[in-house]
């Protein structure tokens, strides 16, 4: 959620917030390969998120409602927050969006994909829809653009050009379904003379006896509508999308819309959705939140919430429409004393039955109230359905005001009376279903008896199995790192053997480990027995409890892992560098061998410099409930920082006045030890830092901290870019060809992934060494920085590391480019000066209006370089999760 405070009422509020409209899959041409999946959006809004706070920073009295930086529990849904356990930690970060409605990426444009990537693609949608860890914050739509037939969603979606066959194709019976029932029909709209066929299509209906259809309208580029966007306004039923919209386009909207249906009505037309990944045919996504919670527009709380979620919710049935269900008359109420463990249970029953693959949690599902002007957070509809697909089964759970937990199952009147996502009502078929027909448990010693209780409501055909999972203790012990010790009596109930391996999963944390198990004859009963170092690393305590569940899928072998590091001590940036250049092998020793899947975090270090180590890229790629071991020594770890989104330009002088030794260097071994992936592809390297001297040139040295920031970042796979400029009377910028053009930059995710452009790039640096020579023009660097700005744009932060001699001169020359860098946005400049000689205080009025800082560089430790940076990554990009609050 968005947590707001509105500046008139001095108050704080949450607006729930859903994406309506997605576009995720992989795209491949040759060896370019692009992955847009969940992970890659979280990444993005957490982007977003960030630029809003920007915004807020800049323009403070341009808002009625503004966004603030707040604590976790103020962000996150009750009920979708609580189901997120065992999610990544990138999905945990990402709260500023609670929901999302993803479609297969079938092309870019009037590009299309080839018909095997759609149909890919299309699976991909399915199952994050459909299966954990994101299934309760994932919708879907069936696809029947183009005549593709894709299993049943929430509603469909369809293109304009399609409309004209679609009735009598493959599809017929489905989308009249959809009509009859009155779930949202997407359609697409390219270009404005769409507008026709479309027309047609709902004289069509109309004639045929149907009733109007609820649409929702999405435009590509709302910029080439002009006049013709009102006309889609006066269609009946119909909702448009703000995706592809400009600030101006959406102005105009609901200008109209005030004025034909009035203040109160108005904002009932509206729906918010991105398009990504297409998010730069309209205004930036962040801009659009902006304005909706402007003073210019002036809406009200209700209206805002309508536009950013509710008015989805409204024309979405209140549980997955597209699965068959089996009604359930079992009901059971906790009590306050025994509520919040009550809500633990549901959430640990509901882990241990996906892990034993009985049921998956398949949709959370909020109510809706004031016709979507407020979302009701107290109450949901959990759907749950077996592994096989073939029944399902729902739950609704209402958290009252007291603490009392009442969780009732769905019987034929809920479906005979709940027909739309109604808060209130459903509120008072929970109250009456669950006093009325099941036990009442007020205290922790019923815990057993509830959790029976649950697990028929859930309608569990072996609950035995299940309740012999649940509830062991952790004993602590000095035994083989790996492997669990457990009493025949429980092994034969979890009917496990010695060797096999098993999951021990905490609910609280989300936290799991895996081992063997061994047979021990003085192991307690309900009680599993773990080595100290597996302990310390997964986090468990004596105090922790778990549900143990087999392991039945084959362990995979890892050959290739990635890591990030962070440490929640806010331990100086530098600092932590250099403890893990002190303990790299002690830490890979730690983890070699262990059982890992996606999700899972390692504690490492010490008291005084704890460690998160969390999962970034493994080859081959891990699956959701998918467990396996790492095997080799080929792991890499990197600093949490190094996998946020943001550009960087690397603008490196090459002057006469950089062939000088007047830098000292420190640790030219760590150096060495630092850039060892680089070395092993580039021998060139190798011989370069073995020619290397405690005195280098100032050259020397600028190619050594590029070549550190190109190793720290080249497992980013963000849609960031690195651009490398090198300078002297003239600019020169490291280009590669990108299709049929050429581009002056790298991204990230491909170009920085490709061993041929890293090994270009790094070449290219260390030729630069040897090409210094002239003089050093300041005004081509500034050049290349202002329009390095421009070609990135805001839609992300970029960090200049800048390495010369001068700062250059307040004069005519530098003033257009020193203006144009100005004017921008979301931008930092480092300069690290080398010349001991240089004028600092006197040359400094160079800088006045920008965003730049100098230091001067007299003495170079990589690990106070790279701290550094990071340091500037932090402020620039900063972490989401964050103990701090303004709210």
């Amino acid at each position: 959620m968005i947590v707001i405070e509105d500046i008139e009422a001095s108050e704080i509020h949450q607006f729930f917030v859903f994406d309506s409209y997605m576009q995720l899959g992989i795209v491949r041409a040759g060896k370019y390969i692009q992955t847009f999946d969940p992970e890659r959006v979280f990444s993005y809004y957490n982007m977003v998120e960030n630029q809003l706070y920007d915004f807020t920073t800049e323009y403070p009295g341009a808002f009625q409602f503004l966004p603030r930086r707040a604590y976790d529990y103020l962000k996150r849904p009750r009920f979708l927050n609580e189901f997120s356990q065992g999610a990544s930690e990138l999905s945990q970060s990402s709260w500023s969006i609670d929901s999302f409605m993803i479609n297969p990426l079938i092309g870019f444009g009037e590009k299309l994909l080839p018909i095997a990537q759609q149909d890919a693609n299309s699976e991909s949608i399915y199952r994050w829809a459909t299966m954990p860890p994101n299934s309760h914050r994932f919708y879907h739509l069936q696809d029947m653009r183009l005549d593709r037939r894709t299993p049943q969603g929430w509603g469909c979606l369809l293109k304009a050009t399609d409309l004209a066959r679609v009735i009598k194709g493959s599809n017929r019976t489905d989308l009249l379904g959809s009509i009859k029932s009155q779930r949202p029909i997407f359609i697409e709209l390219d270009f404005p003379d769409e507008l026709d066929p479309l027309l047609e299509w709902l004289i069509l209906l109309k004639d045929a006896g149907l009733n109007s259809p609820n649409l929702v309208l999405k435009t590509r580029n709302q910029k080439e509508w002009n006049k013709e966007l009102t006309r889609l306004l006066d269609i009946p039923n119909t909702k448009i999308l703000t995706a592809g919209a400009t600030i101006s386009s959406l102005s105009t909207i609901i200008r109209y819309l005030r004025k034909e249906k009035g203040n109160s009505d108005w904002s009932r037309d509206v729906m918010f959705a991105s398009s990504y990944p297409e998010t730069h045919l309209g205004d930036g996504v962040s801009e659009i939140i902006s304005y909706l919670f402007s003073r210019n527009l002036a809406a009200s709380e209700e209206e805002v919430q309508r536009i950013l979620g509710g008015n989805l919710l409204s024309i979405l049935p209140p549980r997955p429409p597209f699965l068959v269900y089996t009604d359930n008359k079992m009901s059971v109420v906790a009590e306050e004393n025994l509520a919040k463990a009550a809500n633990n249970e549901l959430v640990r029953i509901l882990q241990l039955l996906d892990a034993k693959n009985v049921l998956r949690l398949a949709s959370i599902d909020h109510m809706i109230n004031d016709n979507g002007g407020s979302i009701d957070l107290d109450s949901a509809v959990i759907t749950v359905i077996q592994q096989n697909n073939e029944r399902a089964t729902s739950l609704a759970i209402m958290s009252e005001k007291n603490g009392a937990l009442m969780i009732s199952g769905w019987k034929k009147a809920f479906s005979e009376s709940l027909l739309r996502r109604d808060g209130m009502l459903l509120q008072t078929l929970v109250r009456a279903n669950a006093k009325l027909d099941g036990p009442i448990y007020g205290s922790p010693a019923h815990l057993v008896r509830y959790d029976e209780t649950l697990l028929a409501c859930l309608q569990v055909e072996n609950p035995r199995v299940i309740m012999s999972a649940l509830h062991f203790g952790i004993e602590i012990a000095k035994i083989d790192q790996g492997t669990f010790r457990m009493c025949r009596t429980d092994m034969d109930a979890l009917d496990v053997k010695n060797d096999d391996y098993v999951l021990a999963l905490e609910s609280r944390t989300g936290q799991y480990c895996a081992g063997l198990v061994k047979e021990h004859s003085r192991c307690s009963e309900k009680s599993i027995v773990i080595s100290e170092k597996d302990a310390k690393i997964i986090g468990f305590r004596e105090s922790s409890v778990v549900n143990i569940v087999k392991v039945e899928d084959e362990v995979t072998e890892i050959d290739k892992i990635v890591l990030s590091y962070t440490s929640h001590r806010n331990t100086p940036n530098s600092e932590l560098l250099s403890y893990i250049r002190l303990h790299y092998h002690e830490i890979v020793e730690n983890i070699d061998a262990r059982m890992i899947g996606m999700g899972s975090r390692l504690n490492m270090g010490t008291q005084r410099f704890p460690l998160t180590l969390s999962i970034t890229q493994t080859e081959p790629r891990l699956t959701s409930g998918q467990i396996a071991k790492i095997t080799s020594h080929n792991i890499h770890l990197r600093p949490l920082q190094a996998f946020r989104e943001l550009n960087i330009v690397l603008c490196v002088s090459k002057g006469l006045n950089m062939n000088k030794s007047e830098t000292r260097m420190k640790s030219l071994k760590t150096i060495a030890i630092e850039l060892e992936p680089l070395t092993k592809k580039v021998p060139e390297l190798e011989q370069f830092l073995k020619e290397l001297d405690k005195n280098p040139t100032q050259a020397e040295i600028a190619a050594i901290c590029s070549l550190l920031v190109v190793n720290m970042l080249s497992h980013n796979q963000t849609k960031g870019k690195l651009a490398l400029v090198t300078f002297a009377d003239t600019p020169e910028k490291f280009s590669i060809q990108h299709g049929g053009e050429i581009q002056p930059y790298v991204e990230f995710d491909g170009n920085l992934q490709s061993d041929e452009v890293l090994i270009s790039l790094v070449l290219s640096i260390l030729d630069k060494v040897q090409e210094t020579g002239g003089r050093e023009d300041m005004v081509s660097a500034y050049r290349s920085i202002a329009e390095y700005l421009e070609d990135f744009g805001t839609s992300r932060p970029t960090m200049i590391l800048l390495f010369t001699g001068s700062i250059g001169k307040y004069d005519e020359e530098h003033l257009p480019f020193l203006k144009a860098i100005s004017e921008r946005e979301r931008y930092q400049i480092e300069i690290f000066v080398m010349n001991r000689n240089e004028n600092l205080q006197g040359n400094m009025r160079v800088l006045k209006g920008l965003k730049a800082r100098v230091i001067p560089l007299e003495r170079f430790t990589s690990q106070i370089f790279l701290g550094h940076v990071l340091d500037v990554i932090d402020t620039l990009v900063p972490a989401t999760i964050n103990p701090q609050s303004d709210v």
